[in-house]
């Protein structure tokens, strides 16, 4: 039976076993996100001059701004994907190596398809918990005002409690998708069904790892930010002129601290991206073959 220790030393397991690939992907994502910040430069500098200024900035020049950044983002995001798709196929098609494991095919397009179906059916089940908390919210509110604010903050952990359940429960559905070539969204329900506690544990621990390796970067390349904000008292103009001074740094000369920073967010980004497939292809292969025996020892 598939533990968490299996599916947590998956993770680091395709980090060992596929190290230049994970290189690679490092590599193409630092080009990647350096290639976002260069080109968001002149719009942020536009926005910059105009707040030393004290002048409001010019709204056409502010909506075209919007709309370069979003194409940048949305290029980054797809871009992620495809290395995130090259991950899921080391975890579970390690056969299928080529050039780190990076393809532009169907597989790619049905990650894409699998991302949008699944943030469309979370994002109407917020919709729908959201209005069952106002509805909820607003009777107890007028019923017994005095019990609001316990009942909201009680409604809202129902709300993430749920949405964390879900999210589990679907959560092996880009492994299952890579591993049987074609998409398995309610296959992942099937295969979870009573490993909840199994999975969430294994996804707290992997998160945590992430969390303290994040916090450790974030204070090598942004203490400063943070000092100014604590020195400040994190007052909201503190917290405002910390952001201004960091977005300046940078946006502003590019020097050894910025480029320290983009090579260890490439390398934070890479350990998230492969972990996370690599703890999806053991829990996928891990259930299967609990699955599997399950069916065996049916027949036996």
């Amino acid at each position: 039976m598939v533990t968490v220790g299996d599916i947590i030393g998956g993770g680091f397991r395709l980090i060992r076993e596929r190290i230049g690939a994970v290189a690679v992907w490092a590599g193409l994502y630092l080009v990647m996100n350096v290639a976002v910040v260069l080109g968001l430069r002149p719009i942020m500098a536009g926005t910059l001059a105009a707040q030393a200024a004290g002048v409001a900035p010019d709204p056409a020049l502010m909506m075209a701004g919007m709309s370069q950044m979003f194409g940048l983002y949305l290029l980054l995001m797809i871009g992620l994907l495809v290395l995130y798709t090259a991950a899921l196929r080391a975890a579970v098609r390690p056969a299928e190596s080529g050039f780190a494991y990076l393809r532009l095919g169907m597989d790619e397009v049905r990650m894409v398809l699998v991302a949008l179906v699944l943030s469309v059916g979370f994002f109407l089940l917020y919709l729908l918990l959201v209005l069952v908390v106002g509805v909820v919210g607003g009777v107890v509110a007028v019923v017994a005002r005095g019990a609001a604010l316990p009942v909201f903050v009680l409604l809202g952990l129902i709300v993430l409690a749920v949405l964390m359940f879900f999210y589990v429960r679907f959560s092996l559905a880009f492994a299952l998708t890579m591993q049987r070539g074609k998409i398995m969204i309610g296959e992942s329900w099937n295969l979870t069904k009573g490993r909840f506690w199994t999975l969430f544990a294994a996804y707290l621990v992997v998160g945590l790892i992430v969390t303290v390796v994040s916090v450790l970067v974030l204070g090598l390349t942004q203490g400063s930010y943070i000092a100014e904000m604590a020195q400040g008292g994190f007052r909201p103009e503190a917290v405002q002129a910390a952001q201004r001074h960091q977005m300046e740094q940078q946006f502003g000369a590019i020097t050894g601290l910025t480029v320290v920073g983009w090579v260890l967010g490439a390398v934070l980004m890479t350990l998230w991206i492969t972990l996370a497939a690599g703890v999806a292809g053991a829990a996928t292969t891990g259930l299967r073959d609990d699955a599997f025996a399950d069916i065996g020892a049916v027949y036996e």
